[in-house]
């Protein structure tokens, strides 16, 4: 089995000399030589029958493999919407509104980190990006923390008032901990 593939080659330019006070320099520049233009040309590359086969199986056992991590995954977000529809609809609103803001936290978070590592940005820059971010984190960290509280305050409300069993609020707090399962990293 052959393969082809492309690989760019940079050609250096065919000069001309001329002796000038017993120094060489190229005729067609005073200053800089020119740089030609990368070309590409195709490589033909030939695997054994047995690195073939052995290519040709990673790559089917890498599929399967993402394969069935997707269908996990969509297995688990299934289950997961169909706890959170179980919940009453003051509760899913909650926790809708809940996971969204713990999702641009998340954003948020990963914003700080590659702001950190950014080499184009200089310290001041990056403290004062630091700190707008950290401020918006702290924001939406209070905002989910009050979202919290308001659940358990109406969820005990309505366990003292007999309205839903011990067993139920137990359940319906834990729907509303849990967080969405996260999707399958893709390999680059």
């Amino acid at each position: 089995m052959e393969i082809l593939t492309n690989q760019a080659y940079l050609h250096q330019p065919k000069r001309s000399f001329r002796e000038k006070d017993n120094k060489l320099a190229p005729n067609d520049s005073p200053l800089q030589p020119k740089i030609a233009e990368p070309e590409n040309k195709g490589i033909k590359l030939t695997l054994s029958s047995n690195a073939f086969s052995m290519l040709r199986l990673d790559q089917k056992s890498n599929n399967k493999a993402d394969e069935q991590k997707r269908v996990e995954y969509e297995a688990a977000q299934e289950k997961y919407q169909e706890s959170v529809n179980e919940l009453p609809n003051d509760y899913r609103k909650m926790k809708v509104l809940k996971d969204s803001i713990e999702e641009e936290i998340k954003k948020i978070e990963k914003e700080i980190r590659e702001v950190k590592q950014s080499s184009t940005l200089d310290e001041e820059e990056k403290k004062q990006v630091i700190r707008s971010l950290e401020q918006q984190l702290a924001d939406k960290s209070l905002a989910a923390l009050d979202i919290r509280k308001e659940f358990t305050q109406k969820l005990k409300e309505q366990e003292r008032s007999k309205q839903i069993s011990p067993e139920a609020a137990t359940a319906m707090l834990k729907v509303f901990i849990s967080s969405p399962p996260e999707a399958p990293q893709e390999d680059l």
